[in-house]
């Protein structure tokens, strides 16, 4: 299943939706689609932001990288 098709499906069923992309027309996609946060997986740091919105800050359902 494509990254959009995953966002699309897991918004589907009512899921929260944590997306990446490397650029800003990914991360844009990621939006339009209905994603709920989107982090860019060459930032530095993206993973430790990713863990700190997971635990700390959203009940994510689903997680997917792109």
């Amino acid at each position: 299943i494509g990254g959009i098709a995953a966002v699309q499906l897991a918004k589907s069923l009512g899921l929260r939706v944590i997306g990446t992309a490397s650029t800003e027309q990914g991360l844009q996609a990621i939006r339009d689609q209905g994603a709920d946060l989107v982090f860019n997986h060459k930032q530095e740091g993206y993973l430790k932001e990713i863990v700190v919105n997971i635990f700390y800050k959203t009940n994510c359902s689903f997680f997917l990288f792109q």
